[in-house]
């Protein structure tokens, strides 16, 4: 009986790590390479940052401290998780879109007074702007750069730019500088400037946007505080008569479930905060 309710509290564990995995956003692809189809513990654990291996081993050791404390041998699997699930739950939300968003704006109107006086180049008006360019889009930026000035043509180079940003804004900059490359270059400093007002506006609502965000998780943040110490508690007084029973299988088994649902409610409440990615509008072939 205690073997089984001990498994059943670690099935409960699992469906919880399944679910923190399965709301984490993906890494990059990687490119494919033959390797065996069965990796040792330590390749695997070799695999993942240095950061979560640091906090993966703290975890481990806590929740060894804590069920030898306790007596409550469940917390060798529910520190680590929550070690390690945690702070991804609890995390600031991804501000990529609006530091996308702001960097468009600064680089739009750099690009819209380099192409006022009419006398550059679309390539050179990119060359010109290029110590300008904002951190999040230098790298883009300077890629393209290279492919003009190489065997790309200016249009190939644009669409491969935005393919490597993978941006609806990056998009609907890059639509105009393209129209400019291969039909007219005529308003475009009027139409960049058009489109860093726009991007402002976007900004300002991004930040509005993301400071109601910030209200439901600073509420998760205490909940969780809450939580923690109250689990503290218990490790320090589970051996005491009142809070023995926690100590027993079932008690243990009970804890994990209370402990599994309201992992799964961070998760939903991550979930629904979670912003979406604008779709894409400029899909083409990087062609030369």
């Amino acid at each position: 009986m205690p073997f089984l309710a001990f498994l059943a509290g670690a099935l409960v564990v699992a469906g919880v790590v399944l679910g923190i995995l399965q709301f984490t956003p993906a890494p990059p692809p990687k490119p494919v390479v033959s390797r065996r189809p069965r990796r040792s513990l330590r390749k695997s654990f070799g695999a993942v940052s240095r950061r979560t291996q640091g906090m993966l081993i703290v975890g481990v050791a806590a929740g060894i401290a804590a069920a030898l404390i306790s007596g409550v041998v469940a917390l060798v699997v529910v520190v680590p998780i929550a070690v390690i699930g945690l702070p991804r739950l609890l995390g600031k939300p991804d501000t990529r879109d609006r530091d996308m968003l702001s960097a468009l704006e600064a680089w739009s109107r750099s690009l819209a007074a380099a192409s006022a006086t009419g006398r550059l180049t679309l390539r050179e008006v990119v060359g010109v702007t290029r110590t300008s360019t904002p951190d999040i889009l230098r790298n883009g930026v300077d890629q393209m750069y290279l492919r003009m000035t190489s065997t790309w043509t200016n249009g190939a180079a644009l669409r491969a730019f935005a393919e490597d940003m993978q941006s609806a804004w990056v998009d609907e900059v890059a639509i105009y500088l393209i129209q400019a490359a291969d039909y007219s270059s005529a308003g475009l400093s009027d139409a960049l400037n058009a489109i860093a007002d726009n991007l402002a506006s976007q900004v300002k609502l991004r930040q509005e946007v993301y400071k109601e965000r910030e209200k439901p998780r600073r509420v998760m943040v205490q909940i969780t505080l809450i939580a923690g110490g109250t689990l503290l508690l218990l490790v320090l007084l589970a051996r005491t008569d009142a809070l023995s029973a926690y100590a027993t299988p079932l008690g243990q088994f009970l804890m994990l479930v209370v402990l599994a649902a309201m992992a799964g409610l961070l998760l939903l409440a991550r979930s629904i905060g979670r912003a979406k990615p604008e779709p894409r509008f400029l899909l083409g072939e990087e062609a030369r």
